[in-house]
């Protein structure tokens, strides 16, 4: 069927209800401006988007987390992504983050053993989404360590939410989780790839 390049505002108006493609300017609609196809009838239209193959979002951590001796999980600060898969559509979404580690003491053997979990809309994600890591100090010097996951899982409409929480599980000495980006270890950074089926 041919696409018809007017606004969908125009097509799903009383009285012109049979064109079944359009383009909608309106940011406002579910999917914001694009390509809408009607998934519906033409008496009763169900008004759905097409969505690029795929979307790619990046954040990174806007804060290091100093000094952690709780063993008590906590969101990275802004290591957070929130998007939306449309209705009718399903997507393939690959996550990888990455956060480095470093003892506050420089004594001989100190250690630090950090978890970092991916959540998903609050929950964690079973398979893939989680990492242990040992950061163990040398003679007399504080250690630097970081860890990585990288995991996929298959998502249908809906909106969701990734968030990055860490902890120091266990060991002997604080550790800073996530310090200066520039001058420290790696301060958090967390891509996620949407690709639509």
């Amino acid at each position: 069927m041919q696409l018809f390049l007017v606004e969908l505002d125009t097509i799903i108006m009383p009285g012109h209800l049979q064109l079944q493609h359009g383009y909608a300017s309106n940011a406002a609609l579910s999917c914001g401006a694009g390509y809408y196809y009607n998934a519906g009838t033409p008496a009763t239209p169900a008004w759905l988007c097409f969505k690029k193959q795929t979307e790619v979002y990046h954040a990174q951590s806007t804060a290091g987390r100093l000094a952690v001796a709780s063993n008590v999980a906590t969101l990275q600060p802004g290591l957070s992504i929130t998007f939306t898969i449309p209705a009718g559509q399903t997507a393939d979404v690959q996550i990888m983050a990455y956060i480095g580690f470093r003892n506050t003491a420089t004594t001989s053997s100190a250690y630090s053993i950090c978890d970092v979990t991916v959540y998903r809309n609050g929950a964690f994600i079973p398979v893939g989404g989680w990492n242990r890591i040992e950061t163990l100090n040398g003679n007399n010097q504080n250690a630097f360590n970081g860890t990585s996951i990288n995991t996929k899982e298959t998502l249908t409409a809906g909106t969701y939410t990734y968030e990055v929480w860490d902890r120091r599980f266990g060991g002997n000495v604080s550790v800073d989780i996530g310090g200066n980006c520039t001058t420290d270890v790696n301060c958090g950074e967390m891509t996620v790839i949407v690709n639509y089926k």
